[in-house]
């Protein structure tokens, strides 16, 4: 996602359904991914700083991860 973004890709909704595939995939079951603006954590605008939040179960462990963009 990190590097879709920094690419220029502002489809948001469409990079977050296709991380949560990619972590069904992976076994995982995931809670949510979301593209959020880092200042508040609304939804981002052009020239946001941006931040990936996600949750996801391996069996019984939920893990949980952010990434600043």
């Amino acid at each position: 996602m990190a590097q879709a973004v920094r690419a220029g890709n502002t489809d948001f909704a469409a990079l977050e359904a296709h991380a949560m595939e990619s972590l069904r995939a992976k076994g995982l079951q995931p809670d949510y991914v979301a593209v959020r603006r880092q200042a508040d954590l609304q939804v981002p605008h052009a020239g946001d700083a941006l931040v990936v939040l996600a949750t996801a179960r391996l069996g019984s462990t939920r893990l949980i991860d952010n990434l600043e963009i």
